[in-house]
């Protein structure tokens, strides 16, 4: 591997470690607001939670790639 490939493998790397911190502080912030919202939504908490928790898997997917927003709760 060289130096050049070496770097883009470790940006690739802290962008993913980031944005899995980014979301983690979103979720640790927001859940409560996002399942108790979704619960009103679909009338089910149980699917209130897998619901935001698909959410959750969609933006470590999502992050690493196309960055977090600047209000990730909100819009």
């Amino acid at each position: 591997m060289d130096a050049s490939a070496r770097s883009e493998t470790a940006r690739s790397a802290t962008g993913t470690r980031s944005a899995e911190r980014a979301v983690a502080a979103v979720w640790r912030i927001e859940s409560a607001r996002i399942v108790g919202a979704l619960t009103r939504m679909v009338g089910d908490f149980g699917l209130a939670e897998d619901l935001a928790q698909e959410a959750l898997v969609d933006a470590l997917r999502q992050w690493p790639i196309e960055g977090c927003r600047a209000t990730p709760g909100h819009g």
